[in-house]
């Protein structure tokens, strides 16, 4: 993530803090060895995107951040007296036009 990103995320925040605080991704997830991040939205079984997540998510992509939504799908295993699991799946948001 470099300078230009982080200064349009602020940027973006100080434009209209009190509309974009909200809808900004659960994750950042970082590469050391690359230098490079994922901004990425969880979402779990029958979860949908808000309108201000979509709004984030595209923007972020729209200055050139990796950024994706997480799907957690869960199946139940019984494991050592434990039932758990889960999936995890990435996929990139749709753009939306306009």
């Amino acid at each position: 993530m470099g300078l230009q990103m982080v200064a349009g995320i602020c940027e973006r925040l100080s434009k209209d803090f009190r509309y974009y605080r909200s809808g900004f991704p659960d994750l950042i997830v970082w590469n050391g060895r690359d230098c490079n991040c994922l901004f990425a939205e969880v979402k779990g079984p029958g979860d949908t995107l808000s309108s201000k997540q979509s709004i984030w998510l595209d923007y972020l992509i729209s200055i050139g951040a990796k950024a994706e939504v997480c799907r957690v799908k869960c199946k139940l295993k019984y494991f050592k007296g434990f039932y758990f699991s889960f999936t995890l799946s990435l996929s990139t948001p749709q753009q939306s036009t306009g």
